[in-house]
């Protein structure tokens, strides 16, 4: 998919930021790929920066989501990272 990402480490407290590249997106996922490795089991914050055709897509700038990293692999010069989606909070 190539498209720009950043992902970030929760808590926001304590929060690491990388950056990386969208290599594939489903609705429980993704994978990227990431110059900082990313341990597995870490919860991370994803931003994707879609492009103008997903932007007219979609009605927005940007995709976000949280998830669980669930593989993170030497690739290169950086990581392929896995994630699994996690459920939206509740506004209860």
């Amino acid at each position: 998919m190539n498209l720009p990402v950043e992902v970030h480490t929760l808590p926001e407290e304590s929060s690491r930021r990388s950056k990386g590249m969208l290599h594939d997106l489903s609705p429980g996922g993704c994978s990227l790929f990431s110059e900082a490795r990313l341990p597995v089991g870490n919860r991370v914050q994803v931003r994707i920066h879609l492009n103008e055709k997903l932007k007219e897509k979609f009605g927005k700038e940007e995709l976000t989501a949280r998830g669980a990293v669930i593989r993170s692999i030497p690739k290169g010069e950086g990581y392929l990272i896995t994630l699994r989606f996690l459920p939206a909070k509740s506004s209860r």
